[in-house]
């Protein structure tokens, strides 16, 4: 382990004076931004699916959606009385706009049973991240939305991560119809065996040794990313640090992922491992905004005992 005794440490020395001003500068950016989502009155919770025609995007995006009549006859040919959906989104996120107003138009094309689909907004709060007011999502694994949980008699049998891999109604079809699918963001599955056979919560199982099952899988670094801090706020902190190593392994050259891993060492009382990794961020950073979240975690991490 590298001692804090590099051009960092001094780089924060000499500017140990700004952290306050810094810290002022956070805390009105967010305020700000709760003010912000508070005036957009974003949705959290189950709801019903009226609470989503008041938002401007959701009738604008489904109008200019024109579905392959040709799938279409095909879905409507499907057992659809066997299914349900549950879709899990967020008012505040960009996909979630995109994405599910163009879900709703191809079931409605479809005449699928609305009766048989929920709607889950999530929130984007730190502490909360991508969780429901019930905690409807708890188990599902949901890193990423909107999410589109397709069930076969109240069992998954596959979902839509984000967007879809063809589109909307193509892979709908592909899903009832029981064609070979694997959504967006494939590391997610080997995430998801990961969490449920123990690799991630073992002691002795190191993040770094796994990334190599991931490497080639995983494009960009927000996709483990998303995934690290989904685990960090449900406090499966042994299973998110595991996530941010592999990312680190993956993605060395961005700052991001070594300030997701030393959050990870300050939630578990980590104190040097975590600044070693603000060390290694800050080496490499070329964010002015991100230079002033690392001063900000090493304020936290110092007050460590």
């Amino acid at each position: 382990m590298k001692k804090w005794d590099t051009p960092c440490r001094s780089y924060l020395i000499t500017n140990q004076n700004n952290v306050m001003t810094i810290r002022i500068i956070i805390l009105f950016l967010l305020f700000t931004n709760v003010y912000s989502l508070q005036s957009q009155s974003h949705l959290f919770g189950k709801v019903p699916l009226d609470s989503l025609m008041k938002f401007d995007w959701y009738q604008k995006n489904a109008e200019k959606y024109t579905s392959d009549t040709e799938v279409i006859t095909k879905l409507k040919k499907q057992k659809l009385d066997e299914y349900s959906i549950k879709v899990f989104f967020g008012t505040w996120c960009g996909d979630t706009k995109r994405e599910l107003p163009v879900l709703m138009k191809v079931l409605n094309e479809i005449s699928f049973p609305l009766e048989k689909i929920s709607f889950y907004a999530v929130s984007s709060a730190d502490s909360i991240y991508k969780q429901c007011k019930l905690r409807e999502e708890k188990g599902l694994n949901i890193f990423r939305v909107g999410t589109f949980i397709i069930e076969k008699n109240g069992v998954e049998i596959n979902r839509i991560v984000e967007f879809p891999k063809y589109s909307m109604e193509v892979d709908l079809l592909k899903i009832i119809s029981g064609e070979p699918y694997t959504p967006q963001y494939a590391a997610y599955s080997k995430i998801i065996e990961w969490l449920n056979n123990g690799t991630l919560s073992s002691k002795n199982i190191s993040g770094y040794n796994l990334a190599s099952h991931l490497r080639g899988s995983v494009s960009f670094y927000g996709e483990l990313n998303a995934c690290g801090y989904v685990l960090l706020a449900d406090k499966k902190y042994i299973e998110a640090q595991k996530v941010f190593q592999i990312n680190t392994v993956l993605f060395p050259e961005k700052s991001e992922v070594w300030h997701s891993l030393a959050e990870a060492h300050f939630k578990m009382d980590q104190k040097i491992q975590a600044i070693w990794c603000i060390d290694q961020g800050l080496r490499i950073n070329k964010s002015t905004e991100l230079v002033k979240e690392f001063l900000d975690l090493h304020e936290k991490v110092v007050m460590l005992k």
